[in-house]
């Protein structure tokens, strides 16, 4: 078709500017549509020939570079991604609670094209659920069900504390000016305490 049009528009020859008619009647408006003159639609349909080898050649050498790229499998395509996965939870048992954000980060991202997805999908996820220390400290909720009720860290807390009262010393209740005192006496161990 465009072969056609291409020989019925060669056939046109353009008339000089001076044997241009100008638009006189309805008919000849009509009938070259939005152009003044024939020579403005000859000149459109070459611009808007250009256009489209320019269009034609551009998809021409689209489709030269995606036929040249391996298409790009999936890791999660492969046979032995269940054997991966699996290999991958039981040496990292953290990733169980993470399973369908690691999912997510693998199928929605980048990353299943790698070999190492699994591992980058974990530490992604670990990165966005990070809490700081400091954050952790005032949480109540993290603080009741993780520490109050760990029975080692409230032994701990009790030992430390008991420690630290059987480290002061007795109260005097007589100094040495015959006024009672409130801790007793401690003596010298040593010429060095002595001279203090």
């Amino acid at each position: 078709m465009d072969e056609l049009i291409s020989e019925q528009i060669a056939d046109i020859q353009p008339a000089p500017a001076e044997e241009i008619p100008a638009a006189g009647t309805e008919d000849e408006v009509t009938s070259l549509g939005r152009f003044k003159s024939p020579a403005e639609l000859i000149k459109a349909y070459t611009n808007l020939e250009k256009e489209f080898t320019k269009r034609s050649q551009r998809l021409k050498a689209l489709e030269k570079e995606v036929e040249a790229k391996p298409a790009e499998v999936k890791e999660y395509m492969k046979e032995d991604w269940q054997q991966r996965v699996a290999s991958f939870t039981e040496s990292t048992p953290q990733a169980a609670a993470f399973k369908e954000d690691i999912a997510r980060e693998i199928l929605e991202g980048e990353l299943g094209g790698k070999p190492d997805c699994l591992e980058l999908a974990l530490a992604r996820v670990l990165l966005k659920n990070y809490t700081a220390p400091s954050s952790l400290a005032v949480d109540e909720e993290f603080l009741e069900n993780h520490v109050f009720k760990n029975d080692k860290i409230r032994d701990r807390i009790i030992k430390d504390y008991l420690c630290g009262i059987s480290d002061t010393r007795a109260v005097k209740t007589i100094g040495a000016g015959g006024q009672p005192a409130m801790a007793a006496a401690t003596r010298p161990k040593s010429l060095g305490e002595a001279g203090k």
